[in-house]
């Protein structure tokens, strides 16, 4: 539903710059004394984009925007082609920028079926053009060459303006993916998935430096079970706030694995890390003193210096984070 409404959201602005575009074609088709027919297809354009973008308030549906599309290819480019007057460049100009619209607005069966259409009504409105000429509406030649000087233009103006929104709104979406795809959205930490990738890429390259350390929050289910899970949420949100604080110097990469599991990449100087981890644990355990007392954290180090894949690390300092679980009871 949300890739919907980005599409719908973009599509109202496409059909904004289309009136806008229409009228200052018209404006300046009138300044330049071309025919009246130059204007027709512009004033088609900007009254079919106006009900359409009034007809969206009220239902917003891609169907609304497959007709429209239906519309400007049944009707608007074969006028366009016949009556424009100023030869094929205007149309193929044309063509080209519907085809970049329809390709990102439009999806699966309606996608094809439009830019079918498009190719399909191309290469028939060129034999028609070919076979029966007299058709065809044409400008003396210098109006010729003003409608073509100003209508390629716009439809450039209008093509850039299409892909360069839907770039922003493609890399913003691929922003927010990044961010669901990599990072836990209530610590704001890294996820399993992400530390797992970067630890096959790390042994795939050869370089094993650096220490991973395992830590798990003791008794984390009592906070739940009486507290509540908004309490728990908090809790560990404020885990994953101290760790950022004695950890996240650039070097290092903080993980949520699961849970109340955490993991850290620690890549700085050995004898800094035990330190950091009773300052850690010392912030910590004053919070959740007022929540719960009995709540701890449990650490299990190990080197990544002779694992010989992620799961020997894994399983390495998680057997060590146990083992101090264990010896606490």
């Amino acid at each position: 539903m949300r890739h919907l409404n980005i599409k719908i959201q973009l599509f109202r602005y496409f059909l904004y710059a289309v009136i806008l575009f229409s009228f200052i074609a018209v404006d300046i088709n009138l300044i330049t004394d071309l025919p009246l027919n130059a204007n027709i297809k512009w004033l088609f354009l900007s009254i079919l984009s106006a009900m359409t973008a009034v007809l969206l308030k009220k239902f917003v549906s891609e169907k609304v925007v497959f007709v429209y599309f239906l519309f400007i290819i049944a009707v608007f480019m074969p006028f366009s082609y016949i009556n424009g007057g100023s030869g094929q460049s205007f149309f193929i100009a044309f063509g080209f920028f519907a085809l970049i619209v329809v390709t990102y607005i439009l999806d699966g069966l309606k996608q094809k079926i439009c830019i079918a259409m498009i190719i399909a009504e191309v290469i028939a409105l060129q034999i028609i053009g070919f076979v029966y000429p007299q058709i065809m509406v044409v400008y003396d030649s210098q109006s010729r060459f003003y409608d073509g000087l100003i209508q390629v233009p716009i439809i450039l103006i209008f093509s850039y303006t299409i892909v360069r929104t839907f770039a922003n709104a493609y890399n913003e979406s691929n922003k927010e993916l990044f961010q669901y795809a990599n990072y836990d959205m209530l610590t704001c930490l890294l996820n399993r998935w992400a530390l797992n990738d970067f630890l096959v890429n790390r042994f795939f390259s050869g370089k094993y430096e650096g220490n991973l350390v395992f830590l798990d929050i003791d008794n984390f289910k009592l906070v739940n079970d009486k507290h509540g899970h908004n309490i728990g949420d908090d809790v560990l949100r404020h885990f994953g706030f101290v760790l950022l604080k004695y950890f996240d110097d650039g070097k290092n990469l903080i993980c949520r694995w699961g849970g109340d599991e955490f993991l850290i990449l620690f890549f700085d100087r050995c004898e800094k890390l035990e330190f950091l981890i009773a300052e850690m644990k010392r912030d910590f355990i004053s919070y959740t003193a007022g929540v719960e007392p009995s709540v701890d954290v449990s650490v299990g180090i190990t080197s990544l210096d002779g694992c010989k894949s992620v799961e020997d690390v894994f399983n390495k300092s998680e057997q060590l984070m146990y083992e101090q679980k264990n010896s606490k009871k």
